[in-house]
């Protein structure tokens, strides 16, 4: 039996390297998907510019 796992989540570390390689050298039974790789500076730019609108990372009152 295959299991496919999608390793979604925090994008700042090289956790999802870590595990793929991990399960590479354990011969595992996971297939292992993640965000396409074109994606992920897209999605850093977007979080760092949320994080400079809004340092709190709440919701202000002109997003609502």
């Amino acid at each position: 039996m295959q299991w496919q796992v999608y390793l979604s989540g925090e994008i700042h570390t090289d956790w999802r390297e870590q595990i793929i390689e991990g399960c590479k050298a354990a011969d595992s039974i996971f297939t292992l998907l993640q965000p396409s790789p074109t994606t992920m500076p897209v999605m850093r730019q977007a979080i760092t510019l949320a994080a400079k609108k809004n340092p709190s990372g709440g919701i202000t009152d002109q997003q609502r």
